[in-house]
């Protein structure tokens, strides 16, 4: 029984770790493509444009999750709907996409270093 519960604990929490995940990543794909400035050409203020981008991230954050939730379902059964698993779920899968990006921006620039190195040794 004890077992039980820790997998569903687990496994709802999983569900919201992607959540957040997903949320920060939509968020950087829409800053990054420029979402913001499109905002800001129909005549909202950069705060108001922030907190539209922020909004569309969370709504593509929540349709994605709600599908998760529902193939989760399926798989596993029941989960927990808590707050406090909710909200700790979000932390860690924005934490996540974060330790994600630094990494790879430090590959990409290690790369980029590297191939510019060596063609600079070609010439």
């Amino acid at each position: 029984m004890n077992n039980t519960i820790y997998k569903v604990i687990i496994i709802s929490l999983l569900t919201f770790i992607f959540f957040g995940f997903i949320d920060s990543l939509f968020f950087g794909i829409y800053l990054n493509d420029g979402i913001s400035s499109f905002f800001d050409k129909i005549g909202l203020t950069k705060n108001n444009s922030d907190i539209m981008t922020s909004a569309l991230s969370t709504s593509t954050a929540v349709i994605t999750s709600y599908y998760i939730e529902k193939v989760n379902k399926k798989l596993f059964g029941e989960l927990i709907r808590s707050p406090l698993l909710d909200v700790l779920g979000i932390m860690i899968g924005t934490y996540v996409y974060i330790v994600t990006i630094r990494k790879y921006n430090i590959i990409i620039n290690i790369l980029s270093k590297y191939t510019h190195h060596n063609t600079n040794n070609k010439k």
